[in-house]
């Protein structure tokens, strides 16, 4: 394989700007009153560069939303994949998470809903997928680890994950005096479902 070169690295790093600049946005503005010249200024880039990078205001978010989402998932990945145990996998995952979902204002899922009314592909079932199959590794480490439960299938796993992940965002997080041991204490009670 060849190495970049320093034109494709400046590329790829510019790039990666314009999409945290546009991730940024989406936290703070209206889908509406977000604009390509904002977007570059933002991330310190001309427009012409954002119009050769990305043909569309609506690609570039999506686009954005999409890496953001893979930058996720690759470190759910690491994390799956490295020596802790399962228990501490699965920590590690729900307080990643969760720092994510903090990061994420209303805004942003109003905008990603808007987004998604505008582009129905945008959340695509391989994008759907690739969670559940990082939950598929993780309860294999589980079962692995003899701290799942054999007679629970892994359609039962999944839907219990996705209920406990709807029901992560619903919780008014300002409103907890202790985050850490809320988080710890939820994940105690979810490994404790598993066994």
């Amino acid at each position: 394989m060849s190495e970049k070169n320093g034109f494709e690295l400046r590329k790829e790093k510019k790039m990666q700007d314009i999409e945290l600049a546009a991730v940024h946005l989406l936290n703070t503005k209206s889908l509406s009153d977000i604009t390509m010249n904002e977007i570059a200024k933002t991330a310190g880039a001309g427009k012409v560069t954002l119009f050769n990078y990305y043909d569309s205001k609506d690609n570039l978010l999506s686009t954005s939303i999409r890496n953001a989402f893979a930058d996720v998932h690759e470190h759910y990945q690491e994390i799956i994949h490295s020596p802790i145990s399962f228990e501490e996998t699965y920590k590690d995952i729900t307080n990643f998470k969760m720092s994510k979902l903090n990061q994420m204002t209303p805004l942003f899922f109003k905008n990603m809903v808007e987004i998604y009314k505008n582009d129905p592909s945008f959340l695509n079932p391989q994008t759907l997928l690739k969670m559940d199959e990082i939950y598929l590794s993780l309860f294999a480490k589980g079962r692995r680890e003899g701290k799942i439960n054999p007679a629970y299938s892994d359609q039962l796993l999944l839907s219990l994950m996705h209920i406990y992940t709807e029901g992560l965002r619903a919780v008014n997080w300002e409103e907890i005096e202790d985050v850490e041991r809320f988080s710890n204490q939820l994940t105690q009670i979810f490994m404790n479902s598993m066994r």
